[in-house]
Parts: structure tokens; sequence; C-alpha cells
């Protein structure tokens, strides 16, 4: 007759400590709890696990409460939202325009104002160049 081997017993022990700091975080609940066992898997686990950890935490929550916990995490790590696409024009076209370029990210402007441009007919482009490298020029 074998022995039953425990799951503990077969875990590594890196993540056999990162399974003990998640129950003492559970258990605790505080914020230094949750903060701790944040080192822990920082130092106890890859990237790709912690990213792996995160992913499915995240896709365990309501729509609206993994938005806002992800909301929290660009604000405490300082990346810029999206503006989003244009909403339709209120009054001038430009002032609209210009009130969306205000609010988008660098990489969002630029997406907008390339597929933008590609869809200008050729003679709308050209006119629109020259008026862009003559203000360059200026």
């Amino acid at each position: 007759m074998t022995k039953a081997t425990s799951f503990s017993s077969m875990m590594q022990r890196r993540h056999l400590g990162v399974s003990r700091a998640l129950g003492y975080a559970l258990t605790l609940g505080t914020h230094e709890a949750w903060s701790d066992f944040r080192r822990v898997i920082a130092i106890r686990l890859s990237e790709e696990e912690c990213a792996g950890l995160a992913f499915w935490a995240l896709r365990s929550l309501s729509d609206d409460h993994a938005a806002a916990t992800m909301q929290a995490v660009a604000d405490l790590l300082d990346i810029p939202s999206p503006a989003g696409a244009p909403i339709a024009p209120l009054g001038d076209l430009m002032d609209q325009a210009a009130f969306w370029a205000d609010m988008a990210d660098p990489a969002e402007a630029e997406a907008y104002c390339l597929c933008t441009f590609n869809r200008m007919p050729s003679a709308r482009q050209a006119a629109f160049l020259d008026y862009v490298q003559g203000r360059n020029a200026a």
C-alpha cells in the first residue's frame, strides 16, 4: 500500500511560500498584509506567473469592479486614459477636434490622424500636406 502524498509536498518551495503568503493576506485582510503579499510574489514568482495571477484575478471580478481596479492601477502607474473616439460635434468642428486632441494621448492622436489622412481624397491630402509643411516652415 502506498502512502498518500499531499499536494503541498509536490509544490515548488517558492510556490508554497506564495500560497502561505496569500493565506495570511486573505486571513488578515489589511492593506499591510496585501502589501507584504505583493513583495512576496515579486520575489518568488516570475513576471509571467505574476501576470497570470493578476489576469485571472481580474477575470474573476464583475466587469465594473474589474474596470475600476484596472483604472486604479493605471492611476497608480500614471498611465494616461485614452480619450476614446471623438464625440459628435456640438459646435464648431475645429474647436471640437482641438478639445478631443487635448485629451488624447500621443499614440491615439497619431492613429486618428494617420487613418483620417489616408481616407482623404488625393487632392485633399495634397492640400493638407501643403498646409502642414507651410506651417512647419514658418
